[in-house]
């Protein structure tokens, strides 16, 4: 089943609300999309080694 994420707030809803009903925005992503606030977290920290940490 398709969510939408709100790019405002992160709050997950349904595909067909006309808005996000915990902020009221209108920019929204398909959850799991690369848009999507989780994923592009996911992607900076896979990107980036924190500090101090190695590569094996």
């Amino acid at each position: 089943m398709t969510a939408l994420v709100c790019l405002a707030c992160t709050a997950v809803y349904s595909v067909g609300a006309p808005r996000c009903p915990e902020c009221g925005g209108k920019k929204s992503a398909e959850q799991g999309s690369a848009k999507d606030p989780a994923v592009q977290a996911a992607v900076e920290s896979d990107a980036a080694p924190e500090a101090g940490e190695v590569d094996a």
